[in-house]
């Protein structure tokens, strides 16, 4: 996931952007912003130093098995979260 210089290369990010964006699409029928939610996704790494996986994103945004988003995703990934949260009021 990270590089020898401890980056996330390019690719993972648009990646994980494509995901968040799919996944809001096809959850609530949600357009999210890919370029917003690349920085939102970079942001979030340059500030809690974890890069976020498929299966956190789809808990943050559908929530867990009972609905519920964990506080913990939305403390660490907090500018993808405001993304995710502001689009879905």
């Amino acid at each position: 996931m990270t590089n020898k210089h401890g980056t996330v290369g390019r690719t993972k990010l648009v990646k994980l952007a494509k995901h968040v964006c799919v996944v809001a699409y096809s959850d609530s029928h949600v357009k999210l912003d890919e370029v917003k939610v690349r920085e939102a996704i970079e942001g979030d790494m340059a500030s809690n130093g974890f890069v976020i996986t498929e299966d956190q994103i789809n808990v943050l945004i559908m929530g867990d098995d009972e609905g519920e988003v964990p506080e913990d995703l939305t403390t660490c990934f907090s500018g993808l979260n405001a993304i995710i949260a502001k689009e879905f009021e």
